[in-house]
């Protein structure tokens, strides 16, 4: 046939066996690799960096399946049938086409060029017959591709919540901005204030928070106070932050807590894991920490 064969063996009854095959249309079935899974594993990669671990392995296995699914249609025999010279049957029919005889339920594919069993069609995104051998791994790869389309749906979108939370300065009178990647961000006012605020973050297998890293933009200058500090979901931008009401340490502890570890110095580190020591105002909910300093 048209069919391209690649390993074969024999049966125990001395009839050959395909082992591994290409089918007729083979160079078609790369363009499937490309559309669907080239696609879903470029997305995958760009989100990459910003997916939870879980999601991450949960995702490559579904895409992992899914292009195993199609190899295994595309270079499985799909029930090719062996030639006849004579029929061993009363019921068998001559096919002009190949020049031999077939029994009731073997049917001939002219895009393979083959005789085959339980022919359902031919399918030129596996590149290949579909029958009776290899329709499992051709109703898998159906429904790997919508459990792909969702999974890919499911990846971006927590991809994007978990990236929402990045706190990204668009104040046109920054002096400069200083970051620890994305997640902690201290940015310098033109009057002395210092600004930082440190976001849950999941970045492959490692999660938490970034260390806000402070320090005087004018190195004579030393940190002299605290102006706002808070542990929870505060709300605002530099200079005008404001604590909500339902997720707050609402006694100042976080203002005290970052005066102690900066004020009288010219640097200092706020690392948010250990801010939960003053308290959780908000149990199970992705905090951030924000804090405004006054350089004098």
């Amino acid at each position: 046939g048209a069919a391209y064969l690649c390993c074969e063996g024999k049966r125990a009854n001395g009839e050959p066996k395909v082992l591994c095959m290409l089918g007729a249309g083979w160079s078609f079935s790369l363009a499937t690799y490309g559309l669907i899974w080239g696609s879903s594993g470029l997305v995958f990669l760009v989100c990459l960096s910003s997916l939870p671990a879980t999601v991450a392995i949960l995702f490559f296995c579904v895409w992992l399946f899914g292009v195993m699914a199609l190899a295994c249609t595309g270079c499985s025999d799909p029930g090719i049938f062996p030639l006849y010279a004579r029929p061993k049957a009363a019921n068998w029919r001559y096919c002009s086409k190949t020049r031999s005889y077939r029994p009731p339920g073997v049917m001939y594919c002219s895009e393979s060029g083959f005789l085959v069993e339980d022919l359902d069609h031919f399918c030129p995104w596996t590149g290949t017959t579909i029958a009776k051998k290899n329709m499992c791994c051709f109703q898998t790869f159906l429904a790997n591709i919508m459990i792909t389309l969702v999974a890919t749906l499911v990846m971006v979108g927590a991809a994007s919540t978990h990236s929402s939370g990045r706190w990204k300065n668009h104040g046109a009178g920054a002096a400069s901005l200083r970051a620890s990647k994305q997640h902690a961000v201290v940015k310098f006012r033109p009057d002395d204030v210092v600004c930082g605020i440190s976001t849950w973050y999941s970045s492959g297998t490692t999660i938490g928070y970034g260390t806000l890293d402070f320090s005087c933009k004018d190195n004579t200058k030393i940190i002299s106070d605290v102006l706002f500090a808070d542990w929870g979901l505060s709300t605002g931008s530099c200079g005008n932050f404001q604590s909500k009401e339902s997720c707050s340490d609402s006694d100042d502890s976080a203002k005290q807590w970052a005066r102690d570890r900066c004020v009288g110095k010219s640097r200092c580190k706020l690392q948010p894991e250990k801010v939960a020591q003053i308290g959780d105002p908000c149990p199970g909910t992705h905090k951030r920490l924000v804090v405004e300093l006054k350089c004098e």
